[in-house]
């Protein structure tokens, strides 16, 4: 009886050993998860203070325009360039000779060469960000054989970025090319070039109502009063717009060019007073980066980068379908930009995917008629939008059917 006690007592004893070891192993066990935890929940604090930050520099730094407009406002309404140009007349990299093989010898370009002044233009304010790199205003001197030794011009300038492979500078050339063809009051003026050295510059005439399509929305009777830079425009002046757009188009279509991208963003506008001191609205044709010079004898123009990127919404089911380009595809893209001038520079198809429109396009569908679209107008936006294009009409006609509306209406504008 003895013996079994002092067995109990030690069975006793070494359990309460036992429990007390595992007791310290689970107190330890639970510092540990506790220390996890902190050092877990420290770490994921840091992480979402860091993004919350990172988003807040990159919303301001890619603020928008409070009525959604796109950033592209010429003159006040800019945004800060992404290099210094100020430093143009002093930066090394602008004197660096190009090692590009980059020949104009004997192309429309060789007269409007202008390497020999390039640390003349003065920089004035930033534009925008385009396909090829900066945009900005500037200051060119005149001709020293100008009556006025301090005459300048206000220009603006496209300079095309530092990192543009042979590819892009070629592509550059070429639009500046096209220009140098094209002399037309609704077609915007080439003034000269800097080819020979780095950075290559296209030096155009400045247009100080920024792009058609900003212009359209920023006079459109929607627009928030803090990004209304006028009254909503009248029919009449719109059908007047539209008459500068065909008459560019028309003069373009002649000289045997098709343009590929007809839009109002590819449309400036510049704002005059006139001895009235009512406003004149001018608008010309800018963007020629993808236009083709007609070749075949059928005038028909088969894009040769399959990658290539182009306007889905503005494109002609032939375009869509197996790339085919004409003048006749532009007459389609023209309807279109003749129905963002009537829909406030709205986005044709607004609401539908990129992937979805070639679809729609082929399915026959076109663009609703614009409440504030003349019954006449939309008329000759669906003529543009004939499946056929030998039965589109040609800009010579859009032009004179457009100024007989236009005639009509005259006297309702203010």
């Amino acid at each position: 009886m003895y013996i079994d006690c002092c067995r109990f007592s030690c069975v006793a004893l070494n359990m309460a050993d036992v429990t007390s070891e595992n007791m310290a192993q689970v107190k330890i066990l639970t510092i540990s998860f506790v220390e996890v935890a902190i050092i877990v929940g420290s770490a994921v604090v840091i992480v979402v203070v860091l993004m919350v930050s990172v988003a807040a520099l990159v919303c301001r730094w890619r603020r928008v325009c409070p009525c959604r407009c796109r950033v592209r406002r010429r003159g006040s309404q800019t945004r800060n360039a992404d290099v210094n140009i100020d430093l143009l007349p002093t930066n090394n990299e602008y004197r660096q000779l190009t090692t590009s093989p980059l020949d104009t010898a004997g192309q429309p370009l060789e007269r409007f060469e202008m390497d020999d002044r390039r640390n003349e233009i003065e920089f004035v304010d930033d534009i925008a960000m385009c396909a090829f790199g900066e945009v900005f205003q500037a200051k060119l001197p005149r001709r020293q054989d100008d009556d006025d030794d301090d005459a300048q011009d206000v220009v603006a300038v496209k300079m095309l970025r530092d990192d543009a492979d042979l590819g892009a500078r070629r592509q550059f050339l070429g639009a500046a090319s096209t220009l140098a063809e094209l002399s037309h009051p609704n077609v915007v003026r080439l003034i000269g070039v800097c080819v020979r050295r780095s950075p290559l510059c296209m030096i155009v005439e400045y247009m100080n109502g920024g792009d058609l399509s900003e212009y359209l929305r920023s006079h459109g009777p929607h627009c928030p009063a803090e990004c209304r830079r006028g009254p909503p425009l009248s029919s009449a002046e719109r059908l007047d717009i539209v008459a500068q757009m065909a008459g560019a188009m028309a003069y373009v279509s002649s000289r045997g060019f098709v343009h590929r991208d007809v839009a109002t963003r590819n449309f400036l506008v510049s704002e005059s007073k006139s001895s009235t001191w009512s406003t004149v609205t001018c608008v010309k044709l800018s963007d020629f980066v993808l236009a083709l010079k007609v070749t075949s004898p059928d005038g028909v123009c088969r894009r040769a980068d399959s990658d290539e990127a182009l306007p889905v919404r503005w494109l002609a089911p032939e375009s869509l379908a197996d790339g085919r380009f004409s003048m006749a595809s532009d007459v389609w893209a023209f309807g279109v930009a003749f129905w963002e001038v009537f829909a406030h520079g709205r986005q044709p198809y607004a609401g539908v995917p990129n992937s979805d429109i070639g679809r729609r396009i082929g399915a026959g569908e076109t663009l609703p008629q614009p409440v504030d679209a003349p019954d006449e107008a939309y008329a000759l936006m669906q003529q543009c939008w004939r499946r056929r294009p030998d039965r589109r009409p040609t800009f010579d006609y859009l032009l004179e059917s457009i100024r007989t509306l236009l005639n009509k209406r005259r006297p309702s504008v203010v």
